[in-house]
């Protein structure tokens, strides 16, 4: 396997180089990779991605990667979320994206700060009671982010793990913080779904563990946010839950109805999560205005995030 870091290691300048590697957050990821070969002058670099669509039935769909054909069928209602984006930020940012599924050609972006994920003061205003509540809260990564920003300046949060292994973790967080803090904090083994349902689930994946009704390698309870919070005033809803956001959504549809919470959604799952998240949004609560922010390196953690103009920061 050949890196830049050999140098030209014998290859013509003019070689065609194909990046054969996807690995956000990785030191290997496509804009290291692009850079080193620039350095040394190679000029003809592609990504790999024409390799899946030359051979759909081998490789795709595979994440977020799929044909390009399946979102150029979805034009309308892509050219309709993009007029429903609120700001210059959003656009260029939903354009990124969409060219990266769309253009064979080698798009390396550059890295952004993780530290103001599901926590971007500038779009729009905290509320010290708030009520939040974490769909995939992880072992509490999340969670930390959200104390760091808010201390203590919360009503309750609601936080959902269904991975065993991760939840184990997520509680002894949790009990580790100052009881001001412990006390406005439940954590639930539950999968944000459409309905309290069982659900098959890859469990041990770390990050990556999922609904998985095919291969998953246990069975976990599955609930809706209608029944978890009924009664509740919500106020923020976070979703990173690897794909099943728009389950999770139509299970929360009456809570948005009635609330009207903020909701930050992950949308790099797959590839129609991009616009079809926000149209699902648009559809249950037309007054939510919509921002896009990417974290991280390259094409992973894009959030959208669903401001009622009561909470807007500008």
């Amino acid at each position: 396997m050949y890196h830049p870091e050999k140098g030209p290691a014998g290859f013509p300048l003019d070689t065609t180089v194909v990046i054969a590697v996807w690995c956000p957050g990785g030191n290997a990821r496509h804009a290291v990779v692009t850079e080193g070969l620039c350095k040394y002058g190679f000029s003809r670099i592609v990504s790999f991605m024409p390799l899946f669509w030359a051979n759909p039935e081998i490789f795709l769909p595979h994440f977020r990667l799929d044909l390009p054909s399946k979102a150029i069928s979805c034009q309308a209602k892509i050219r309709r979320v993009f007029s429903l984006l609120a700001d210059e930020g959003s656009r260029q940012c939903f354009m990124e994206q969409l060219n990266w599924q769309l253009l064979p050609e080698a798009i390396a972006l550059v890295e952004h700060s993780l530290e103001h994920r599901y926590n971007e003061h500038d779009i729009y205003v905290a509320r010290n009671d708030e009520l939040f509540v974490d769909c995939g809260a992880y072992t509490g990564d999340t969670l930390e982010m959200f104390l760091r920003q808010r201390g203590d300046g919360f009503s309750h949060v609601l936080a959902l793990e269904p991975d065993p292994q991760n939840f184990d973790r997520l509680i002894s967080f949790v009990a580790e913080l100052p009881a001001t803090q412990q006390s406005k904090i439940t954590c639930l083994p539950f999968a944000s779904s459409r309905s309290r349902e069982k659900i098959r689930f890859s469990s041990g994946l770390e990050l990556s563990s999922r609904i998985d009704n095919a291969t998953g390698n246990i069975e976990v309870d599955g609930i809706s946010l209608d029944e978890l919070c009924k009664g509740l005033d919500i106020s923020y809803i976070k979703m990173d839950i690897e794909g099943a956001e728009p389950e999770a959504i139509q299970g929360a549809r009456e809570t948005i109805i009635r609330c009207s919470p903020i909701v930050s959604a992950c949308v790099y799952h797959q590839q129609d999560h991009l616009w079809q998240i926000a149209m699902q949004l648009h559809e249950i609560n037309p007054e939510y205005n919509f921002f896009l922010r990417r974290y991280g390196d390259e094409y992973g953690d894009v959030v959208l995030y669903a401001v009622p103009t009561g909470r807007l920061a500008h």
